[in-house]
């Protein structure tokens, strides 16, 4: 059983942002609490962080994303328009994503991590700068939807052909 409450404790925000959760704007701050057989526990940072499967930090001007790997558990990863030129090789240990959405940033390039991320279901690089994709990325067995239009690309990797599950590919 859960019970929350809500107040407001900066050095809890300053606790969240030291293991890698950042908002500027943050004045309030849900607390869980957890029943255990001694009674109620406060639930810690590092288990609230691990508790997210869906983070949403689109149109915040972020430029490094190296704090991510903190987040050991996301499914879902909003990171559409903002600073980003480059993706830190930290984004594939993001084992557990299904849906990562990097459309209008400024990427160039993306890691080679990036195919280490087999259950990754979709993909959205549209409105980047993305002139080739690594050959790895066509491991991801399980993507389903891909987007790439707006980018620099003059051609696909033969081994696009290795997505067998893939649905949608946006390339206008």
């Amino acid at each position: 059983m859960w019970q929350r409450y809500i107040f407001k404790d900066k050095n809890f925000v300053k606790c969240l942002r030291e293991n890698g959760v950042e908002d500027r704007n943050w004045n309030i701050i849900k607390l869980d609490f957890k029943e255990t057989n001694d009674g109620w526990k406060l639930v810690s940072p590092q288990e609230i962080i691990n508790s997210v499967i869906s983070l949403k930090c689109d149109e915040k001007q972020i430029e490094d994303i190296s704090w991510i790997w903190n987040f050991k558990n996301l499914e879902v990863l909003y990171l559409d328009s903002n600073n980003l030129v480059t993706l830190s090789d930290e984004i594939g240990n993001l084992k557990r994503l299904k849906k990562l959405y990097l459309y209008n940033n400024n990427l160039t390039t993306l890691p080679s991590t990036i195919w280490n991320l087999e259950n990754l279901e979709e993909l959205y690089l549209t409105y980047n700068d993305l002139t080739s994709l690594p050959s790895k990325i066509w491991n991801l067995k399980n993507l389903e939807t891909l987007w790439l239009s707006n980018n620099k690309l003059t051609d696909l990797p033969k081994e696009i052909t290795n997505l067998t599950k893939l649905k949608g590919l946006n390339l206008e």
